[in-house]
């Protein structure tokens, strides 16, 4: 998990980075990201959805009243593909 950094109002500032490596600032509630923690311990292989509010600023992109929702990361290793 990234590194939280306490906020006022129960709020914790997040750094996230996607896949084509932008970086997003989110503003997420401490209870969601304490759940998410905890989900994401409990799995082997997860993923994370994060959604909020987007604001665009000159210091780059900033995720509003965000939430956080982890997910089990399924592999398909033993899916076969038959091409005919």
């Amino acid at each position: 998990f990234p590194r939280a950094v306490p906020m006022p109002n129960k709020l914790l500032k997040v750094e996230l980075i996607d896949d084509d490596e932008i970086t997003y600032i989110a503003s997420i509630k401490r209870k969601h990201w304490h759940t998410a923690e905890t989900d994401a311990a409990e799995l082997g292989n997860w993923m994370a959805l994060v959604f909020g509010k987007l604001s665009i600023t000159e210091q780059g992109y900033n995720i509003l009243d965000a939430t956080i929702r982890i997910f089990e990361e399924k592999t398909n290793s033993n899916r076969q593909i038959n091409r005919d």
